[in-house]
């Protein structure tokens, strides 16, 4: 096995104010950034446009957003003159209250140089975390981006707090670990500083992503480097994590194939009950006509009473009594349908034998 870098993931959240600081941009600084707009993005050396992978473009985002903390000042305001003695935690969303939670998850693989069907793997497995991840904090993911116009490809998802009696101010902190374990640290009275239990909430976030996206990539947790570790043990982690990735892939092909198999088998069971369920009902007419007659059997059928009438008052023709040419032409037209018919009763009975 050749001594490649060892893959490592990557994964970020963040949440952003609609004014923006010295220390954070703004939700429109983030949209255009991630929509490629010119001049967002100056890192970028040959920006392209976005691929939305899912919901709405990022500046689409912005108005949503604009819209609904216009809604949600106006209910607020009418419940503050409701409930005065719950105005503080009414209060209005103002421009620099958080409001977007921005998450970006990065391949390990250069774009040049990955494998397409391993990427689209992490991205669908990146993608599904980060709409699981949003809704077990009470945001709503509403649009997935893709950028391939750096070195790594990446995924950005756009969410927004849901409206809730838990947080009606749409507070972004609110549905971000690290800032809820900054907040508790501070209203407990912890000693250290409170970035302290943000680092330790966001490391057990990315823990969480590793276990259920990185590993079964073959990613580990962090580089060689920054845990010192020896060769002959970074070694020993990649074959794991390498052997862990293709036990994940087997896993997901045998799961489709046992899907394929079970749709192909009820297929198949429909189109012989369909079709032995028309055999018996075939079998059923013929005895019926033998033994009471065809005026009886359509009688029997519920077939249109302006057609019984037509036959009673001219009775159809018996086979034995037509002219030699109506019985050709009429050999020459049932011939086919008699001969297919028979065929398909041969291959029913052939697939019923083979699985028995």
């Amino acid at each position: 096995m050749s001594d490649r870098p060892q893959k490592s993931i990557f994964a970020h959240k963040q949440t952003y104010s609609m004014k923006g600081n010295s220390k954070s941009r703004s939700v429109r600084d983030i949209a255009h950034k991630n929509e490629r707009l010119a001049g967002a993005c100056p890192h970028v050396a040959r920006p392209q446009p976005p691929i939305i992978l899912e919901g709405m473009r990022p500046s689409a985002v912005v108005d949503l957003i604009e819209s609904r903390v216009a809604e949600q000042n106006r209910i607020l305001r009418g419940l503050r003159k409701e409930r005065t003695a719950r105005k503080d935690v009414l209060r209005a969303i103002r421009v620099d209250t958080h409001v977007l939670i921005a998450s970006v998850f990065s391949f390990p693989d250069p774009v040049a140089e990955m494998d397409e069907a391993e990427y689209l793997r992490w991205r669908k497995d990146a993608m599904d975390f980060a709409r699981e991840d949003a809704a077990r904090n009470g945001a709503e993911v509403l649009s997935v981006i893709e950028h391939r116009d750096e070195t790594h490809p990446h995924v950005h998802v756009l969410a927004v707090p849901i409206c809730a009696d838990d947080n009606m101010r749409m507070d972004a902190k609110r549905c971000h670990e690290g800032h809820r374990e900054q907040d508790r640290h501070r209203e407990s009275g912890w000693s250290g500083s409170p970035s302290r239990s943000y680092k330790q909430a966001m490391r057990a976030w990315q823990d969480r992503y590793h276990a259920d996206v990185g590993a079964r990539h073959g990613q580990s947790r962090t580089g060689p480097r920054r845990r010192r570790l020896d060769r002959a043990t970074w070694k020993a982690e990649r074959d794991r994590l390498e052997a862990q990735k293709a036990a994940s892939i087997a896993i997901e092909r045998a799961v489709e194939a046992k899907a394929i198999a079970e749709e192909a088998h009820a297929r198949l069971q429909d189109e012989m009950t369909v079709t032995l369920a028309s055999m018996i009902e075939d079998a059923e007419t013929a005895h019926l006509i033998a033994e009471e007659g065809l005026i009886a059997t359509l009688r029997h059928r519920r077939t249109d009473a302006l057609l019984i009438d037509r036959l009673i008052a001219e009775p159809p023709v018996p086979m034995r009594t037509r002219r030699p040419e109506e019985r050709i032409e009429l050999n020459r037209v049932l011939q086919p349908v008699i001969s297919d018919g028979l065929q398909r009763l041969h291959e029913l009975l052939l697939v019923s034998w083979t699985r028995r």
